[in-house]
C-alpha cells in the first residue's frame, strides 16, 4: 500500500513536471517541441482547459496535408467551449472566461475555412451575448461571421435575433460579405 502511493506520487509529479514542459514549450513559441509534449499531457488530462488551447493554438500552427491540422485544432477549440458551458453550475472543470473566449474566437477564426456554418454561428452568437460584451471591432467581426454563416446557410434563420439590434452594421456587413463573394467568384472565373 505504501509502495503503490509512493509510486502514484512518482507518477503525479512526472506528470505535473511534462505539464509545465509543454505549457513553458507553448509560451515560447517552439511549436514543433511542444506539440508532442502537449499532446501526450493532453493525454493524461483532457479536461485542462489550458492544456487545450495550448495544444488547439499549437496545432494550428504545425501543419498537415489536407488541412488535417485545421480539423484537429478546432475539435479541442469546441472541447474547450463545451467544458466551459456543460462546468457553469456543475462544480466541474471550469473554463476561465479568457480561455473561453481564446476557443471560441478560435472556432470562429477556422469554421469559415472549415465549412463548420453552425459552430460559427453558434460561437459568434455566444461571444455577442457574453458578459463583458465585445470591443467594437470584435462586435463587428462578429456580426460580419454571422451574416457569412447566413450567407452559407439561408435555410438558417441565424441572423434573426440580431436583425433589429444590428441593422445598420448588418447592412454594411451583409454588403461587405457580398461584396467579397463577388470579387472572390470573379477572381475564380478568371
Amino acid at each position: 500500500l505504501v509502495l503503490r502511493s509512493v509510486r502514484s506520487a512518482r507518477v503525479e509529479r512526472l506528470a505535473e513536471q511534462d505539464r509545465a514542459e509543454a505549457i513553458q514549450l507553448f509560451q515560447q513559441e517552439r511549436w514543433e517541441e511542444a506539440l508532442p509534449v502537449l499532446a501526450e499531457a493532453v493525454g493524461r488530462d483532457r479536461n485542462d482547459p489550458e492544456l487545450l488551447i495550448a495544444f488547439a493554438e499549437t496545432r494550428r500552427r504545425v501543419p498537415e496535408p489536407r488541412g488535417a491540422h485545421l480539423v484537429e485544432a478546432f475539435a479541442y477549440y469546441q472541447r474547450v467551449a463545451n467544458i466551459g458551458e456543460s462546468a457553469a453550475g456543475s462544480g466541474g472543470v471550469q473554463a476561465l472566461p479568457s480561455q473561453l473566449e481564446t476557443a471560441r474566437i478560435g472556432i470562429v477564426e477556422l469554421a469559415p475555412v472549415l465549412g463548420r456554418w453552425t459552430e460559427l454561428a453558434a460561437a459568434a452568437q455566444d461571444m455577442l451575448e457574453a458578459s463583458p460584451p465585445p470591443s467594437d471591432q470584435r462586435r463587428r467581426q462578429l456580426i460580419e461571421s454571422l451574416v457569412r454563416a447566413s450567407l452559407a446557410q439561408p435555410q438558417q434563420p441565424i441572423l434573426d435575433r440580431y436583425v433589429t439590434v444590428e441593422s445598420e452594421a448588418l447592412a454594411g456587413a451583409r454588403a461587405a460579405a457580398i461584396a467579397l463573394a463577388d470579387a472572390v467568384d470573379a477572381d475564380i472565373s478568371v
